[in-house]
């Protein structure tokens, strides 16, 4: 759905709450941030803004859907009295114009349910009672002009830390709870997929979808391992970036980023595929396209994710997922990722960004225009900028350095024409580590430094590194802000430059930005 929105309305529970129940109740106390259900800004937050629109956020933490959960909320908070709270906002008058509205509820009535070992309900009429209440509310926003419906479906309580800790106190009955939440996720997606299909002014945005890709290939998204809470303390250690779920059951500010992200694609995109393995070749259409890879079920030898991609002329942004893939970015400005798998990426025409966290073999093929080439210097990579100014970017993350050296793959990068920089990126999560790779760059600038001298700029080799036609070379250093209104947020420094490093556009600096939303600059 490609549509102006220049006012978003939020209804939900606490995946959504910017505050509101914070506001009557004084909870979620801290460590939660501000009244969020989390460390920082809501996915409903950083959406709207993104897409620069007003946000009015209804959401209240604990509401339900329906009503008719074993633990019903008799506060008057539920999706019921939120659209009666909008209602009564407008005065009688129309929706503002280029108004979308957000509905993202359910997940309380599927909790309680399961925490509560079930109810008098059946599931399908848990599951229909849900989707009656979120049809109401669909039926009413309609009549008063919202132009828009974003439709969320749930993510997979499957995944989540706290079903899972939840099911291994169970013992032997454990798996059958984790089945009883998977199979709630599938029920409640298929009746949004339905309601959905029923209403042309509704747009799935399929976070369900997300969950099990996320859950499936982690560190594509950047998280370093999703069953860790932030409030936990084995995430001693890690950078908040790099962890999805802030207390087991909410996410973090970084995986709201991600959901953000995904809602955004949806909802700015002309044309959205999801892959499931059922057809090998893919061709985008003639617009700006989202595409995005699914898991599939590996046992069925008929799928296969080993995608062959083509995107169109638009502006495409494409998740290949976790197979073997090759894509081809086609024109326009591209935004290009690749899972676990082993990557060949071609940008073709435009200031494109490719991006693979793969430790396999990779070979990113930029081609003309300013575009962005990601690795993680952990895989066996070959990056061709090709014609134009371009940024390398090698991930070093702490895993990477061991007692007898470091863990690098093989790299070879090749400039091109135009002004070339390879920048490093490390965090300072882990001080031995920093340390060892702050030695280490110090060897890759002293090659960069010789290859000046020696009126060879840029054609070098150092460490497993075989360079050419580099014009600058930069450490970045990401750190956790030391602004305690912002202790969500990543610090980015430039701590060491050498040579002439190119600026970046703003169709190159955008795309970087959507990147980084996506968890595809983390480390």
């Amino acid at each position: 759905m490609s549509t102006d929105i220049s006012h978003l309305v939020v209804f939900g529970d606490s995946l959504s709450d910017n505050g509101n129940l914070f506001r009557f109740t004084g909870q979620p106390a801290p460590p939660y941030w501000e009244g969020r259900f989390s460390n920082g800004p809501t996915y409903a937050e950083q959406l709207a803004n993104e897409l620069g629109a007003h946000l009015d956020d209804l959401a209240f933490g604990g509401a339900t859907a329906s009503g008719t959960s074993p633990v019903a909320n008799p506060s008057p908070i539920n999706l019921p009295e939120q659209i009666a709270g909008y209602l009564l906002q407008l005065h009688g008058r129309r929706a503002p114009a280029d108004t979308t509205a957000v509905i993202n509820i359910g997940n309380n009535d599927y909790i309680n349910y399961l925490e509560s070992g079930g109810s008098t309900l059946t599931i399908p009429e848990l599951v229909r009672s849900v989707t009656k209440s979120i049809e109401n509310a669909i039926d009413v926003l309609t009549a008063v002009g919202v132009e828009k419906i974003a439709l969320f479906t749930l993510p997979d309580l499957s995944v989540t830390p706290e079903i899972q800790g939840l099911a291994q106190t169970l013992g032997a009955q454990g798996p059958g709870l984790l089945a009883l939440a998977h199979e709630l996720g599938v029920l409640n997606e298929t009746a949004m997929q339905q309601l959905a299909a029923s209403n042309p002014n509704v747009e799935l945005v399929d976070i369900f979808k997300l969950s099990e890709a996320a859950a499936a290939d982690p560190l594509s998204f950047g998280f370093t391992d999703p069953n860790i809470p932030m409030l936990s303390p084995l995430s001693a250690g890690f950078a908040p970036n790099e962890i999805a779920s802030f207390d087991g059951l909410h996410p973090t500010y970084a995986a709201h980023g991600v959901q953000a992200a995904f809602a955004d694609a949806v909802l700015t995109s002309d044309h959205t595929q999801f892959l499931d393995g059922t057809k090998r070749v893919i061709h985008a259409h003639n617009g700006n396209d989202f595409i995005f890879a699914t898991p599939i079920d590996t046992a069925n030898r008929s799928l296969s994710d080993n995608y062959t991609i083509y995107g169109g002329t638009g502006n495409d942004l494409i998740f290949a997922g976790p197979g073997d893939v090759t894509v081809h970015g086609g024109r326009g400005n591209d935004l290009i990722a690749a899972g676990s798998g082993n990557a060949s990426l071609y940008g073709g025409i435009g200031d494109d960004v490719l991006a693979t966290n793969s430790l396999g073999s990779n070979f990113l093929d930029a081609g003309t225009g300013n575009d962005a080439l990601i690795a993680n210097r952990g895989g066996t990579n070959t990056l061709d900028g090709g014609s134009g100014n371009d940024l390398f970017v090698l991930k070093e993350n702490a895993s990477l350095v061991d007692a007898n050296g470091f863990d690098f793959g093989a790299q070879t990068i090749v400039g091109g024409g135009g002004d070339d920089t390879l920048r490093f990126i490390i965090n300072d999560q882990n001080s031995g580590a920093e340390n060892a790779l702050l030695a280490e760059f110090q060897r890759v600038e002293a090659a960069f430094d010789t290859s000046v001298a020696k009126h060879q700029t840029g054609t070098f080799q150092v460490d497993g590194l075989h360079v050419s036609g580099i014009d600058s070379v930069q450490l970045q250093i990401d750190g956790v802000s030391n602004n305690p209104n912002t202790p969500y947020l990543i610090t980015h420094s430039i701590a060491f430059s050498d040579g002439q490093a190119a600026p970046v556009g703003n169709a190159l600096g955008g795309l970087l930005q959507t990147a980084q939303n996506w968890g595809l600059l983390t480390v």
